[in-house]
C-alpha cells in the first residue's frame, strides 16, 4: 500500500537567490517540516522554468498552486517580500 504525499506550497522570499539557492532552501524547509509533521510531503511550489513571465504570472500560477496545497509553509521572511504577503 503507497503512502499518498501531502502537497506542500512554501510562500519564501527568493529575491537575489539563484535557482540552486532557492531549490537548496525548498529542500531545507521540505526535510524540517516532513519531521514535524511526520508525514511523506511533496512540495509543489512554482518553480522557474526559463520561460520570461511577467510577476504576475508568476504570482497567479502560485496562486493556483495554493489552492491545490495540503499545507501552506510562510518561511522566514515572508513578510518583507511583496509576494508572499500577497500570498498570505
Amino acid at each position: 500500500m503507497s503512502v499518498t504525499k501531502k502537497k506542500v506550497f512554501i510562500s519564501m522570499p527568493m529575491a537575489g537567490l539563484t535557482d540552486e539557492g532557492i531549490r537548496a532552501r525548498i529542500d531545507h524547509i521540505l526535510g524540517n517540516l516532513a519531521k514535524s509533521l511526520n508525514a511523506p510531503l511533496e512540495c509543489i511550489n512554482y518553480i522557474d522554468d526559463g520561460v520570461q513571465r511577467t510577476a504576475l504570472e508568476c504570482l497567479g500560477e502560485s496562486l493556483r498552486l495554493m489552492e491545490q496545497s495540503d499545507v501552506i509553509f510562510f518561511a522566514g521572511g515572508w513578510t518583507g517580500a511583496r509576494g508572499c504577503m500577497v500570498e498570505h
